[in-house]
């Protein structure tokens, strides 16, 4: 096992250490939990509120229940993010129809408290997830789960856990609390300029100098994004997720268009000593009827990898809202 560096205190450059307390199964994976409790800043909660609502005036409309009565996407939303210092907020992408509710439930006592206290204004509504999915998901944790077919033969309201192609859960979105057709639109990135359009012309004009990173027009579970790192962010080069520019090419030619996002670098952290992890937050925000208010979530963990989702190596722990 590795120990904290010396020469990173010296620096000032000292990193959270953590530890892993257990293992849980969490739908098809299992995931290795942390106690370690991360509080955001109320300065970083803020810039994530004023970043919502500017989100909520740009993201595609959609034939919903939810956008009918509210003129919102979703009763519940996501911000993967990381902080740099105490009140600066760097967001990677606001998740319309985010998944993770489960298991930041088990997590995080907080956050399980308001989604309790959002669901007693919320009108009720079950998860449909799409056959094609198996049983990869954490609904079960938090919500009733019901078949494709239970769906169509009611007229309860739905969360639709499914692809926007998926045609065969179609006729159910004018009874969705979040997006269907829409999930995963980057759309919204461009009008806040967060990242812009760039199409297989521009690949010799992207900013191969910068870290950047390619991610489609419309997609999620970090299907087909792409991390460029150049040779001046060495730390980051021989991380997982780092492609070559053959692979940035041929990725581009098989959407045509994309959008490229600055590399924005994650967070180091210790665990257990070994300071090969990366961090990111997942930090919820529920509708009230009103507004979104923040619920807190988890942060996420991977050893030498710079995709940082809930993968089966991943490492999480609670992330609190003061």
């Amino acid at each position: 096992m590795k120990k904290i560096k010396e020469k990173n205190q010296e620096k000032g450059e000292a990193i959270m250490n953590v530890r892993r307390t257990k293992e849980i199964k969490v739908g098809g994976w299992k995931l290795q939990i942390s106690e370690k409790r991360i509080a955001l800043s109320e300065e970083a909660v803020e810039k994530a509120l004023l970043a919502i609502e500017e989100w909520q005036r740009v993201f595609p409309k959609e034939e919903t229940w939810i956008e009918k009565h509210y003129k919102i996407p979703s009763l519940i939303i996501r911000l993967d993010c990381v902080c740099a210092g105490a009140e600066k907020i760097l967001i990677y992408e606001i998740e319309e129809r985010p998944a993770g509710i489960g298991l930041a439930s088990l997590v995080n006592r907080s956050f399980e408290e308001k989604l309790k206290s959002l669901r007693s204004i919320w009108p009720a509504f079950s998860v449909v997830v799409s056959p094609r999915r198996g049983n990869n998901n954490d609904d079960l944790l938090w919500n009733r789960v019901i078949t494709l077919e239970e769906a169509l033969n009611s007229r309860e309201l739905l969360l639709i856990r499914a692809e926007p192609k998926e045609e065969e859960l179609w006729p159910l979105q004018s009874r969705s609390v979040s997006t269907l057709r829409m999930k995963g639109s980057k759309e919204y990135g461009e009008k806040l300029g967060w990242w812009k359009q760039v199409s297989v012309e521009d690949f010799e004009k992207l900013p191969w100098e910068d870290g950047f990173v390619l991610k489609p027009i419309q997609g999620s579970k970090c299907r087909d994004v792409v991390i460029w790192i150049p040779s001046s962010l060495l730390s980051f080069k021989k991380m997982g997720g780092v492609v070559t520019k053959t692979k940035i090419q041929k990725t581009l030619e098989k959407h045509k268009t994309m959008f490229s996002q600055p590399f924005i670098p994650p967070m180091k952290v210790a665990v257990e000593g070994d300071e090969d992890f990366f961090m990111i937050y997942r930090v919820f925000f529920g509708y009230d009827g009103e507004k979104y208010i923040p619920m807190g979530g988890v942060w996420n963990a991977r050893r030498k990898q710079l995709k940082i989702h809930g993968a089966s190596d991943a490492i999480c722990g609670p992330v609190i809202i003061p």
